[in-house]
């Protein structure tokens, strides 16, 4: 995919695309968009779930304690960046 801040104007052009179209809530399913959450939360006029890699706080506080989230990834290297 590259980096996804070269796509950033795109995902916000379609995703106010979409809202023209009446959704009224984005996700996707790229755990690398994480990095463009905060900058498509504020474009976009509805809730944005740009990646599941942005559930990990909420997942961590449901753990008891010394337990820790885990993550699947083809690319550990590239993932630390986007966590």
């Amino acid at each position: 995919m590259g980096n996804p801040l070269d796509y950033l104007d795109q995902f916000i052009r379609e995703g106010q695309r979409l809202i023209r179209l009446g959704v009224s809530a984005i996700t996707t399913n790229c755990g690398f968009l994480a990095l463009l959450q905060p900058q498509l939360a504020a474009a976009l006029k509805v809730p944005v779930l740009a990646s599941s890699l942005v559930q990990i706080p909420l997942v961590q506080t449901t753990l008891p304690p010394g337990k820790r989230v885990g993550i699947v990834t083809v690319c550990a290297s590239t993932l630390r960046r986007h966590i």
